[in-house]
């Protein structure tokens, strides 16, 4: 199972909307963006009810193979477990962790 590097309780409850997600090595969608891309929008619908769903975008990849992505609105620490859980739950998800700034 895919582990979810939390750390979103950061000091101030910093809202996040950016999150890094690394892929199994081997398996297929560690090679295909638009397959990547489908089943984490997928997610983002399934993550929330109708009036809280996400859209997802890429935005790079790291020199990991891990993609950072971005959401549509800014998620508070519940939301944003919610939709690392539902992330997480794809077998080919290695890890997601939130993109935190530092400051």
């Amino acid at each position: 199972e895919a582990s979810t590097r939390s750390g979103v309780g950061t000091p101030g409850n910093e809202r996040v909307d950016g999150f890094i997600v690394g892929y199994r090595t081997g398996t297929t969608k560690s090679s295909n963006v638009h397959g990547r891309m489908a089943r984490l929008n997928q997610a983002g619908r399934l993550s929330f009810g109708p009036g809280k769903r996400v859209a997802i975008t890429r935005k790079r990849s790291i020199a990991t193979g891990a993609d950072v992505i971005e959401v549509s609105r800014k998620l508070d620490r519940v939301d944003a477990e919610t939709l690392m859980r539902m992330i997480a739950s794809d077998p080919e998800v290695a890890y997601v962790e939130p993109d935190l700034r530092v400051h």
